[in-house]
C-alpha cells in the first residue's frame, strides 16, 4: 500500500483491500450491477471519505500519486487484444 507503514499495518491494510475487493464483486455478481458502476461508486465514496478525513489536498495529491501508478496498466480486452498473434497480411 505505502512504503511508510509498518508491518502489521500492512497487513491490516491488505486485509481491507481484500474484503473491500470481495465486496465490489459480490455487488457485481449477485445483484448484477456491471462492474464499471460499481468501481465508478465505490471510487466517488472512497475518494469523498478520503477527502472528509484528510482534507481535500491531501485526498488530491493521494489521488494523484494513484493515477501515476495505474496510468501504465492495460484493461484486460487491451492485454488480450496486445498478447494476441496476428493473422493474414497487413
Amino acid at each position: 500500500m505505502t512504503e511508510d507503514m509498518k508491518p502489521e499495518q500492512s497487513e491490516q491494510a491488505e486485509a481491507v483491500a481484500r474484503c473491500v475487493g470481495d465486496l465490489l464483486l459480490r455487488l457485481h455478481h449477485e445483484a448484477g450491477i456491471p462492474l464499471e458502476l460499481v468501481m465508478a461508486a465505490a471510487h466517488g465514496q472512497v475518494v469523498t471519505m478520503l477527502a472528509s478525513i484528510v482534507g481535500g489536498e491531501v485526498a488530491a495529491e493521494r489521488c494523484t500519486n494513484a493515477a501515476e501508478l495505474v496510468r501504465p496498466v492495460l484493461s484486460i480486452s487491451d492485454a488480450a487484444l496486445a498478447a494476441a498473434t496476428p493473422h493474414g497480411r497487413a
